[in-house]
């Protein structure tokens, strides 16, 4: 299920970390969130995820890179999602039943601007490796998971795109209660 918004400032983020916890917490599941907002990753903060783990752990970006790398140098190896999910542990951010783990947008490091600007989302989008590299992250992390939860990126882009087209099942859409928003 992917949390979407034309405009940020929405509660978006917000609102999918606690319909997460509280999926895990209260109804005992299994849960994976992934942060799709590339451009503003913040999601991990939501769950008490340190900035130590933050900068040392893969995450989207990585395994979108790594696999269209595969593809390039054709490769018969591609990249494992399921290694760069983050256990929700933190005391006072775990679920008491359940399980919550955090898939970060990337190693949140000095080089993940430079990292970000070679990944190209229109060639994703519009390749067939591409379509296959998201189709294979929802199926490694469907295996961890009785929900996945997607933060995407807000406004229309190629990561909007991706996320509430070919990523998601449902999208969840939060707005104000603006007439204009509406």
């Amino acid at each position: 299920m992917a949390f979407y918004s034309f405009k940020g400032g929405v509660g978006r983020t917000m609102t999918l970390a606690n319909v997460a916890w509280r999926l895990a917490d209260r109804h005992g599941l299994r849960v994976v969130v992934v942060d799709f907002d590339l451009d503003a990753p913040a999601l991990h903060g939501w769950f008490g995820i340190t900035e130590d783990v933050a900068t040392t752990r893969p995450g989207v970006l990585d395994f979108l890179n790594d696999w269209m790398a595969s593809v390039d140098q054709v490769s018969d190896s591609i990249p494992d999602a399921r290694a760069s999910l983050v256990p929700v542990k933190a005391e006072g951010f775990a679920p008491r039943n359940g399980e919550l783990s955090v898939m970060l947008a990337g190693r949140l490091d000095d080089q993940y601007d430079g990292r970000l600007a070679q990944l190209d989302l229109g060639r994703i989008l519009q390749d067939a490796a591409g379509r296959v590299a998201i189709d294979t992250l929802r199926l490694q992390l469907l295996e961890c998971a009785d929900v996945i939860l997607v933060d995407c990126h807000a406004g229309l882009s190629d990561s909007a795109r991706i996320c509430t087209t070919l990523l998601a099942d449902a999208v969840v859409l939060l707005t104000t209660p603006a007439a204009q928003s509406l």
